[in-house]
């Protein structure tokens, strides 16, 4: 007879297994099912007093805009030192009664202004002051940098020649008044 694959001859052998070794031996198998597992979902822990966030279901401020400016403000006050070891997406948006995608864009809207990183299998953290800058920085950059290839692609489509080209963006950069003038 063939063997068969899935989960439940996986738990089903599990079982026999578990049923056929005697009590005493090291091999015995714990095997927690049926009456004995704990009805219910488990209690959400309790957010920790370092992580003091609230939101309003009844606001007309979206939630996410809600969680995103006060983790934002968490952060940049310092109340969140760098490394700080934020919540899984799951305990929060359960902490929150809000939704695991409602959570997960905070996270990800923070992480590309450069106060999060998110490190897949091992956590969100609170990033330090200049990782978070270079990375705002790197992504500018690569911004400006995505705009001037388009930019220059547009010229050479109108046979501007690099020289033209050159001579716009001075140009541009002459007008722009300088910030102590401002």
């Amino acid at each position: 007879m063939p063997e068969r694959t899935g989960n439940y001859s996986r738990f089903s052998r599990l079982v026999r297994m578990a049923t056929v070794l005697p009590l005493g031996s090291s091999l015995f198998l714990n095997v927690r099912y049926g009456a004995d597992r704990p009805q219910g979902e488990r209690p959400a822990p309790a957010l920790s007093e370092a992580l003091p966030l609230t939101i309003s279901h009844t606001s007309s401020m979206p939630l996410y805009v809600q969680l995103r400016d006060q983790l934002r403000s968490l952060i940049r006050s310092g109340a969140l030192q760098p490394n700080f070891h934020l919540p899984s997406l799951r305990d929060l948006s359960r902490q929150l009664s809000c939704s695991l995608i409602t959570v997960r864009r905070v996270y990800l809207d923070l992480e590309r202004e450069g106060l999060l990183s998110i490190q897949k299998g091992i956590g969100t953290f609170v990033r330090s002051d200049d990782t978070g800058q270079s990375a705002r920085r790197s992504w500018s950059r690569a911004l400006v940098y995505e705009a001037f290839r388009s930019a220059v692609g547009t010229g050479i489509r109108h046979g501007m020649a690099p020289e033209e080209m050159e001579e716009v963006l001075r140009e541009l950069l002459a007008s722009i008044p300088d910030k102590e003038d401002a």
